[in-house]
């Protein structure tokens, strides 16, 4: 089953997002401060988490610095009030997979969390095909080829 940890501030979409997802079949979790996200991510280890930017404690940026930091593999997708191209640059380049827009569609962001989820299962099945074709003789020699996942960023 896929995790999912919401952090923002504002507790009015925490819970908004939470009881959308969980409809889903996601088990999802929140908090509201970057802080108490990454505690929390140290011991529910979210595949996918959905970081506001602007919070009292620390900022959106400093939050997924860390969280890459625990977990390089770990899907986040960026929330934010302001339309700032540099601050979303900003954000992919230190790791988040998307950026979405305050206020949200509720579907929009549906499919965001959708792709990540479908770019988890691809890696996770590419990983494992990989690792099955290294124990037996394989003569594409994919065992001796970079992972391909990890250069595309996948």
């Amino acid at each position: 089953m896929i995790s999912i940890l919401v952090v923002d501030d504002e507790h009015t979409i925490t819970e908004f997002i939470k009881e959308a997802l969980s409809e889903e079949g996601y088990l999802v979790e929140t908090a509201g401060n970057g802080r108490e996200a990454l505690s929390i991510a140290r011991k529910f280890s979210p595949d996918i988490v959905i970081l506001d930017f602007m919070m009292p404690d620390m900022n959106g940026l400093q939050v997924l610095t860390e969280l890459k930091k625990l977990d390089e593999t770990i899907q986040v997708l960026m929330l934010t009030a302001y339309n700032s191209v540099p601050t979303a640059l900003q954000a992919i380049r230190q790791g988040a997979a998307d950026y979405i827009l305050k206020p949200f569609d509720l579907d929009a962001l549906k499919i965001s969390v959708d792709k990540l989820v479908e770019k988890i299962t691809l890696k996770n099945q590419l990983r494992y095909l990989q690792e099955k074709c290294c124990k037996t003789p394989c003569r594409f020699r994919l065992c001796a080829l970079p992972f391909a996942a990890d250069e595309q960023g996948l």
